[in-house]
């Protein structure tokens, strides 16, 4: 609900006077979720923002090459961008 740019927990806990980041992060790991609930809302809010009888989402498989495998993600496997198989990262464009 606050009114900044990114919503992971580091900027969250410091936009907040005295918020402590390694707080927030045992909190939100030791927490109970409700998954059923986080996930109905999200699917409301995604229904209200784009939501539309005749609407489509398009989302595109994209990957690219990656040097190493350290970086999430990273596999030997198929990498449209080279037309091979090579270390490469998949990522979802909408």
């Amino acid at each position: 609900m606050l009114d900044i740019e990114r919503k992971s927990i580091e900027p969250m806990a410091r936009a907040l006077d005295g918020g402590n980041v390694q707080a927030m992060q045992q909190f939100t790991r030791a927490s109970s979720w409700q998954d059923a609930v986080i996930i109905r809302t999200h699917q409301r809010e995604v229904g209200t923002t784009l939501g539309r009888k005749d609407g489509v989402i398009i989302a595109d498989g994209c990957d690219f090459p990656k040097q190493g495998d350290n970086s999430v993600g990273v596999a030997h496997q198929h990498c449209g961008a080279l037309g091979e198989t090579a270390n490469c990262r998949k990522s979802l464009a909408i």
